[in-house]
């Protein structure tokens, strides 16, 4: 069997997907698969070095041995980065990659990335994928040379829900350790352990045993939001006891185009702090959300100097069930096609 990668030849010009296929006789699945880098495919670049990402598309196929289950992949190599490096020019890089995959008629696809960012990644995924092919993305919490080494699994396992019809439609997926978690519901809860992701929903909606994905729930999900051509610079601000607002005026004074602040509790600031961000809200579109990372953020029950009730009065858009990272990420792709104040009300009023 012959294994091609387009980190190690020339595309294919015969081919229809604009990239080597990794062709298997019996295949009856041709799965997309996009490697980015990350721990999954880190080694050390000499003994007792740290690792850093190297191994490509072809080398990690190869670890999963996903062949044996009658899957033929169209690979490519995006990049070779740890995933804290990621930005949003190369998610529209992803984007526009997944869409010419689906387009061409694979039957799922695959993305292998870091997980230092995969819940952004994914809920980027969640809230522009407009199409029923499975996109499905994994990663590793220990690198290949450790014991216990978590990515072939992962990627063998993610290759087997992307090709089961049964996740046909539900939106974008996060395979990890064996659990299918929806790609807007899922965060990363620990530095290290195997088990890291966890749903902010409450639980996974799938299991993946002994080879075969389980179905146990279908994830809500809002309509798609089309993002522009914009590249807006969005901050992120979190309240902690007893700050000041020098943070805050400086955000004020430089060239943000919007902000997510993620308050207290149910959505709340420091007393203090009111009139700078009363002055913010007025130059650009501001959110709030919460630092609790999980449930709704509040919106009429406290009336206190700094509550949810005072920051709505003074324009704070209210992030729903988002968490801040979520809610950047969504407010970037709101400013990135101009939206407008009453668009971006309703968009997170869907969350």
């Amino acid at each position: 069997m012959q294994r091609t990668s387009p980190a190690m030849r020339p595309r294919d010009p015969n081919s229809r997907f604009g990239v080597d296929q990794v062709n298997v006789k019996t295949a009856h699945k041709t799965i997309g698969y996009l490697a980015t880098g990350g721990t999954i495919s880190s080694t050390p670049a000499s003994a007792g070095a740290g690792v850093t990402p190297s191994l490509t598309a072809e080398d990690l196929i190869a670890a999963a041995h996903p062949e044996t289950d009658g899957v033929a992949f169209v690979a490519e190599q995006i990049s070779q980065l740890a995933s804290s490096s990621f930005d949003f020019r190369l998610l529209r890089t992803l984007h526009g990659r997944v869409t010419h995959l689906a387009r061409e008629g694979v039957d799922g696809i695959v993305i292998t990335q870091g997980t230092d960012t995969l819940e952004e990644t994914a809920f980027f995924f969640n809230s522009v994928w407009d199409r029923t092919t499975p996109v499905v993305l994994t990663g590793a919490m220990r690198n290949p040379g450790e014991i216990g080494a978590d990515g072939a699994r992962n990627l063998r396992t993610a290759v087997a829900v992307a090709s089961d019809p049964a996740f046909v439609g539900l939106g974008p997926l996060v395979v990890m350790n064996d659990e299918v978690f929806a790609a807007g519901a899922v965060r990363k809860a620990h530095t290290s352990a195997v088990d890291a992701f966890v749903s902010t929903a409450g639980t996974a909606i799938g299991m993946v045993t002994e080879g075969t994905p389980r179905l146990f729930s279908t994830p809500r999900r809002s309509d798609p939001q089309r993002y522009g051509a914009g590249d807006p610079k969005v901050a992120l601000y979190r309240c902690s006891l007893g700050d000041s607002d020098d943070i805050l005026r400086m955000i004020e004074d430089g060239d943000f185009d919007g902000l997510v602040i993620e308050g207290f509790g149910g959505g709340h600031v420091p007393a203090w702090q009111m009139p700078t961000i009363e002055r913010i809200a007025g130059r650009m579109p501001v959110v709030l959300s919460s630092r609790t990372g999980q449930g709704s953020v509040l919106e009429r029950t406290y009336g206190f100097p700094g509550s949810e009730t005072d920051l709505r009065r003074h324009g704070l858009v209210p992030s729903g069930t988002l968490n801040g990272l979520q809610a950047r990420i969504l407010l970037w792709i709101l400013l990135s096609r101009s939206a407008g104040p009453q668009e971006i009300r309703e968009a997170y009023a869907a969350c």
